[in-house]
């Protein structure tokens, strides 16, 4: 039996590698719409089964005859929470690898609640746990306008029918805001960008894999002719806010760039040291118990800034599959590497090839 599931914005990209799995199953196919789950195999798969893959939020599935895998965030679902990505580098004495940032109760009520990052001015960014795409971070000033913002977003939670209660059964908390340093970020073609990589785990083979073709987003409107405490967010938001506004390239095509890449090498080892290698190494998927024989990978992108000093940074962890651009979106380069990526990921966790752009970190 094989299971393939793919969250279907990258189903355009991934349908090529079906011809070669196709070859591995015989009997039936079912298209379960609208997460695109492809379903082949020689015995009935049953709605039991299928509900309990589903309970594990995923990149991609795939199962054959017992010996299964499964590519999910499990691993990183601590990190891919803003808060608790910066609870477990503090645990780890990596926050250093993190603007400075301060954390706070999602109902603060008072100014003593609201401890700024730096005393020295600026701006900060105040970022809400499940904000996601640039969606839930203001841009703010002072503690006055921190303090407006967690009051209101409190008093909505607080009416909204259950929110709360549902938010702390699915996570066991009420997550908190983050409120992080503005660091001066290197620009490109006058503007802000982040570097988006990908961080591949085999939980049975105990290793970590990185990938190394670096995709570069950049911000829709220009940032050097503005003031530095501006809160313009077409300025500082540089992965589209749940749009395609923001432009898509990799970082070869950018002479600018030239050598960041070994910067970002030895960031992302030193990142990866032993005791965070080793936390996300033990954090196995509750289906390892369900099924034995299964061979668990855990995925996720990590979002890069580059300082004005060439400092690497990392933003996020996003331990949940983003969608795949629209066909046609972002340069020529940028859509060869969407091809490359999805075929190496295959290539390495089901057809036990030799992937050309992650390495082993």
């Amino acid at each position: 039996m094989i299971v393939f599931s793919v969250v279907s914005s990258w189903y355009r990209l991934i349908e090529p590698l079906l011809h070669e799995i196709d070859k591995m199953a015989t009997k039936s196919v079912v298209m379960d719409l609208p997460s695109v789950c492809l379903y082949k195999t020689k015995n009935e798969i049953t709605k039991e089964m299928i509900q309990l893959l589903r309970q594990t939020p995923s990149f991609l599935r795939i199962e054959s005859h017992g010996n299964s895998m499964w590519m999910c965030g499990e691993a990183f679902s601590e990190l891919g929470q803003k808060d608790l990505l910066v609870e477990v580098l503090l645990s780890y004495g990596l926050d250093h690898v993190i603007p400075t940032t301060t954390l706070l109760p999602w109902d603060a009520d008072d100014a003593d609640q609201i401890i700024l990052p730096t005393e020295d001015g600026g701006i900060f960014l105040l970022k809400a746990a499940l904000g996601c795409q640039g969606n839930g971070i203001s841009f703010v000033k002072s503690k006055g306008q921190v303090l407006e913002i967690v009051k209101i977003d409190a008093d909505n939670a607080r009416n909204e029918n259950n929110f709360l209660e549902c938010l702390e059964k699915r996570l066991g908390r009420i997550p908190k805001w983050s409120l992080q340093t503005h660091i001066k970020s290197m620009l490109v073609n006058e503007r802000k960008f982040h570097v988006r990589t990908y961080i591949l785990i085999d939980h049975s083979f105990k290793q970590i894999f990185a990938y190394d073709n670096y995709e570069v987003r950049l911000a829709c409107s220009p940032y050097s002719n503005i003031d530095e405490t501006s809160d313009d967010r077409n300025v500082h938001i540089t992965n589209g806010g749940g749009t395609n506004d923001t432009m898509r390239v990799m970082m070869s095509e950018l002479p600018q760039l030239d050598g960041m890449d070994t910067n970002i090498k030895e960031f992302i080892r030193g990142l990866f040291c032993p005791p965070l290698k080793d936390y996300l190494l033990s954090r196995e998927s509750p289906l390892v118990h369900q099924f034995p024989n299964c061979r668990i990978f855990s995925f996720a992108a990590l979002d890069l800034m580059i300082d004005s000093d060439k400092r690497v940074w990392l933003l996020e962890v996003n331990a949940r599959c983003p969608g795949a651009p629209s066909e046609g979106f972002g340069s020529g380069m940028f859509q060869k590497h969407l091809k490359t990526f999805c075929d190496d990921l295959v290539n390495i966790t089901w057809l036990d090839g030799h992937p050309e752009l992650f390495t082993l970190i």
